[in-house]
């Protein structure tokens, strides 16, 4: 039988976000437009961290209880991947690195950063697209989050590495946002983000 991928949760062609300074950047919940109307909500504030959930398809077991157990086919003990793509805007040569974390924070102090790319070399002022990929898997008897990861920017491929293992995660803290570094800071970086979702594999 041929794989069928399942899309769980995520966001699609957000708009420009400015990246000003040298220092890890999450992805935002832009302002509101005509262009995104589901956005702000009463979830995702404007300018807080925009991540995707997969709790958002849990069940309790046993609701009711004081302390609830949870259950999911859909993740428990399956493979599920984050995709990040989009382009990156430099205004002079400089260095990006695409990161992914645990959490939803837009501090990314309050995450765990579970992937980091390599450091990519844009050498001129230009765009660029990306793409960066974590296969992870999380079951409810380990309850450890692993996996690897993988990105390519403007055609420079870093093939797959280990994420950093989170250990004692509960289901309601599979989280995730996306991240990005520039090496330079400079008003004219920013990044768009075209594609970030999370699927079944």
């Amino acid at each position: 039988m041929a794989n069928v991928n399942q899309g769980l949760a995520g966001w699609a062609n957000l708009p420009v976000q400015s990246v000003t300074t040298a220092n890890q950047t999450t992805l935002l919940v832009p302002p509101s437009s005509a262009l995104y109307q589901g956005l702000p909500s009463p979830v995702f504030a404007a300018g807080a961290g925009l991540f995707v959930n997969l709790s958002n398809t849990t069940q309790s077991s046993n609701p009711q209880a004081a302390s609830p157990t949870y259950t999911n086919d859909l993740i428990d003990g399956k493979q599920f991947r984050i995709r990040v793509v989009g382009l990156a805007t430099v205004a002079a040569s400089t260095h990006i690195q695409l990161g992914l974390y645990q959490g939803s924070s837009s501090t990314t102090t309050s995450d765990t950063l579970i992937a980091i790319s390599a450091s990519y070399a844009i050498t001129t002022a230009s765009s660029v697209n990306f793409v960066f990929e974590t296969n992870l898997i999380w079951d409810s008897t380990t309850t450890n989050l692993n996996g690897w990861f993988q990105s390519d920017v403007n055609n420079v491929f870093t093939g797959s590495a280990a994420i950093t293992q989170i250990t004692n995660l509960a289901v309601t803290n599979l989280q995730f946002i996306p991240s990005v570094i520039y090496a330079t800071s400079n008003s004219g970086n920013t990044w768009t983000v075209k594609e970030f979702l999370v699927e079944t594999v």
